[in-house]
């Protein structure tokens, strides 16, 4: 899959929530690196509760709800492991939430050698 700007929107895949009462959405998709990679930084954009899991462990966790912006907060560090990792969105949310993830290197370049793919095997 093609990602302009590098971005997923995890909201094109989840739809809208129902307008009213709490929904918890989940998306999962499934990151190929071709190698072993370390210093990834993780941007996270949302407007409400979420988190992000990658290969069951927690690397971001937002508690209250705010304004969405792209990219506004950052996680360092993140690894790759060679082959498949799975991505895992979480949020908790009223009538209406925005959700993105992008993963650059350090320079804020895309990921070399990453491939997403929502039907993992």
């Amino acid at each position: 899959m093609h990602l302009k700007d590098y971005r997923i929107n995890f909201q094109e895949f989840l739809g809208e929530p129902p307008a009213h009462g709490l929904v918890v959405a989940y998306a999962v998709c499934d990151l190929e690196s071709g190698a072993e990679q370390t210093g990834i930084v993780l941007k996270v954009g949302v407007d409400t509760r979420a988190r992000v899991y990658l290969n069951g462990r927690q690397i971001y966790r937002n508690a209250c709800n705010s304004s969405y912006t792209p990219d506004q907060f950052v996680t360092t560090g993140v690894p790759l492991k060679a082959g498949s990792n799975v991505l895992v969105f979480k949020t908790v949310s009223g009538p209406r939430w925005l959700g993105s993830v992008r993963l650059t290197d350090a320079a804020g370049r895309p990921v070399k050698g990453l491939k997403l793919t929502l039907n993992p095997p």
